[in-house]
């Protein structure tokens, strides 16, 4: 069984296509529907983030796997697959074991070290797992990387800062002069991203903050444990008349907030609003950004600035050891695994062919040879097979 990854990311693609390939991520069931429903991929999981996309696969061939996923991205994203074929990126065995190792690790994220991506991956394991299309083979690769981006996270402190794309974001804005301290923050979206935001904001010191998300459950959830408070959708107007900060991070496959709706909201308002869009596909209008007194930090923004507070190089190449050793004892035991069925039909075989032979010795001797000494010959036949198959096997 093969073990693949095949996606793309903001490594290998622009954030336009990603923006178009993103639509994925809010169709991720379908993808994963269609993916079980072919005969060439066994296994599949989703990873999608606000910067990647990636599906990971076992396949009894790699080939037909590999056009199988690509068609699939296609069909559900609009984008071509000769498009696809510039960015995509394809990881096979021990490769793409690396690759979901060093991101689960925070290694290969936007923002190095983020640990935000660990509980992204172990969500669409969980929700893969919710359809059936998982079974052992990724089910044990998932797992595995998961606890090797706790260790990294634990032994390298990597994210000790707490740094995310939000953080990043916030000083953005602050260099635009949006500041958070006692500002009035509306975070559309109750997911992982938005979590982390509003978590941003209160520890920046946000003076208000208002959750807006179309099931009002997760808001409110939110919303209690920022100290905030959770609105409608239809209060959204309302709330872009009175915010300093606007943080988009909902998982929408179109714009929600587009230029009209912000200038309308912002006709008497003289204070500047800033804007920060992480969703994928963005959640507002570029156009939005030009709006006298609108600042606009959208993930093109954060990709160009990201790295100038990365981790120190003694953790990032700590983390790369502890990658390094799980992969090979990840190897390790996949191929101790694999051969296990040879070992097994080897041992079995000489063991048939050693009573065969036996058998036949018994036959010629008759009652020449008493069954004591015919025990002690059978006793050394099996020790000469046993030894001779030991270092083999």
């Amino acid at each position: 069984m093969s073990v693949l990854v095949l996606g793309v990311s903001h490594h290998t693609t622009p954030i336009e296509v990603l923006d178009e390939v993103a639509v994925v991520a809010a169709g991720a069931q379908g993808l994963l529907d269609d993916l079980r429903a072919d005969d060439r991929v066994t296994e599949a999981m989703v990873l999608a983030t606000c910067n990647r996309l990636e599906v990971y696969a076992a396949a009894p061939r790699f080939h037909p796997a590999v056009d199988s996923i690509r068609a699939a991205l296609s069909a559900h994203s609009g984008v071509t697959e000769e498009r696809l074929r510039e960015y995509l990126f394809v990881h096979h065995a021990e490769a793409a074991a690396e690759h979901l190792f060093r991101t689960a690790s925070g290694l290969d994220s936007m923002v190095t070290g983020e640990s935000q991506i660990r509980f992204q991956v172990r969500n669409a394991l969980q929700a893969a797992r919710g359809v059936g299309a998982v079974g052992s083979t990724l089910s044990d690769l998932v797992e595995t990387a998961l606890r090797v981006g706790k260790k990294v996270q634990t032994e390298t402190r990597i994210d000790e800062a707490g740094r995310s794309l939000a953080d990043e974001g916030y000083t953005s804005l602050a260099e635009e002069g949006v500041a958070l301290a006692d500002a009035t923050v509306v975070v559309l979206g109750a997911g992982s991203m938005a979590s982390v935001a509003a978590v941003g904001a209160q520890r920046r010191g946000a003076g208000e903050i208002i959750v807006i998300n179309r099931d009002p459950g997760r808001g409110a959830r939110l919303a209690t444990a920022v100290g905030g408070v959770s609105a409608s959708w239809d209060d959204l107007p309302g709330f872009l008349a009175k915010a300093d900060v606007l943080v988009a991070c909902t998982g929408a496959a179109g714009t929600l907030i587009d230029r009209d709706s912000v200038s309308a909201a912002r006709v008497d308002v003289q204070a500047p609003l800033g804007v920060l869009d992480l969703a994928m596909p963005h959640d507002v209008e570029p156009s939005v950004g030009s709006i006298p007194g609108v600042h606009l930090i959208g993930m093109a923004d954060l990709a160009a600035q990201v790295h100038r507070d990365d981790p120190a190089p003694s953790a990032i190449a700590q983390a790369h050891v502890i990658v390094d050793a799980a992969l090979g004892e990840y190897v390790t035991a996949q191929s101790s695994a694999a051969a296990v069925p040879t070992v097994v039909a080897l041992r079995r075989h000489a063991d048939e062919v050693a009573a065969a032979e036996l058998a036949r010795l018994a036959r010629r001797l008759g009652d020449e040879v008493g069954v004591e000494v015919q025990d002690e010959v059978a006793m050394t036949v099996r020790r000469v097979v046993s030894k001779l198959l030991h270092t083999p096997t």
